[in-house]
């Protein structure tokens, strides 16, 4: 697993990186090769808050991610 903090992608991420991306994604997306299944919830209580996780797989490009909020 990767992790990268904001400054990280800021550094090594560039918008024409971002421009390309995309374009192959939502190609994928039309060719229904995009696996986004609904997130989940956990509540946490102790916090008054959730901690949610939101999969979504391109199996054209065997490429996988997960984003975490808490």
């Amino acid at each position: 697993m990767l992790i990268l903090s904001k400054k990280e992608i800021r550094e090594n991420y560039f918008m024409l990186d971002a421009i390309k991306d995309l374009k192959q994604g939502l190609q994928a997306k039309n060719n229904a090769m995009i696996k986004n299944p609904h997130r989940t919830v956990i509540h946490i209580p102790t916090f008054n808050g959730s901690d949610l996780y939101m999969p979504s797989a391109d199996v054209s490009s065997d490429i996988a991610s997960v984003k975490e909020i808490i």
